[in-house]
């Protein structure tokens, strides 16, 4: 599942964009075909929490590489990518490490994802939330964001 599209994402009804480092690409419903769907929002975070020093590459993450036109150039798994690469937001590998990171930058490795409508990454206590999103990689990189 490491490169297919993770449809479990996508809520019903949505018309929100994912896309998987394999190039492909699905909206709600029906399919796009070409390259990647833009997440500008994910990606730009991603940035940020990584200059800032938030968050970082982890070995496993799925990072690609994409042409102007959204079809992919290249992916790897192996060191750290240079600055065009970007995390795959739906590849299982990659959402470890950023849990990972979760669990170490707030110092509770019994935080996890719950899927209640939107994702949430909580702690041990039941009322205990690090960050929220309509995907886990948002509410992942929230809670990176919102870290101490």
């Amino acid at each position: 599942m490491g490169n297919e599209l993770r449809e479990a994402s996508i809520q019903e009804g949505s018309k929100k964009k994912v896309s998987g480092c394999a190039g492909k690409a699905i909206e709600s419903g029906s399919a796009i075909s070409g390259g990647r769907a833009p997440n500008e929002t994910l990606d730009e975070k991603w940035r940020e929490l990584v200059a800032a020093g938030r968050a970082e590459w982890m070995p496993g993450m799925l990072a690609c590489i994409y042409r102007d036109d959204g079809s992919l150039l290249g992916s790897s798994r192996h060191g750290k990518p240079g600055p065009d690469f970007l995390p795959d937001w739906n590849d299982s590998a990659t959402l470890g490490a950023l849990l990972g990171q979760v669990r170490k930058r707030w110092n509770d490795p019994a935080a996890h994802l719950v899927p209640d409508g939107d994702w949430h990454v909580r702690g041990d206590l039941p009322w205990t939330q690090y960050g929220t999103g309509d995907t886990e990689a948002e509410a992942l990189l929230a809670a990176l964001e919102e870290a101490p």
